[in-house]
């Protein structure tokens, strides 16, 4: 059984705080990104967005990642779209620095 914590990260806008308190929980990970993720099957995924649990909020970056929309992930889940939107922020700046990264 997984223990659950409080984290404080503070900053001017919901991802970054929302990153700085990631980063806070040791996880040894990038960002919201856990690697398993990447090889579940769209039903897998979809049942990991149902299902609340520690990884639901990587299990939402991940379907941002493969182009589900807020609105569907907001049926699945029943989050807010003001939180999905944060983490939709993002994946996009992820993008971002992958081509970034990509350039000579």
């Amino acid at each position: 059984m997984k223990a659950t914590g409080e984290v404080m990260a503070i900053d001017k806008e919901l991802p970054g705080a929302l990153l700085k308190a990631i980063r806070s929980l040791d996880l040894k990970i990038d960002g919201l990104k856990i690697p398993s993720l990447h090889n579940y099957s769209p039903i897998a995924l979809r049942e990991k967005l149902h299902k609340r649990d520690d990884e639901r909020l990587f299990a939402i970056a991940e379907a941002l990642r493969r182009g589900w929309s807020v609105g569907d992930i907001q049926k699945i889940t029943s989050i807010d779209p003001y939180f999905i939107k944060a983490i939709e922020k993002i994946v996009s700046m992820e993008r971002k620095s992958c081509k970034m990264q990509a350039l000579p």
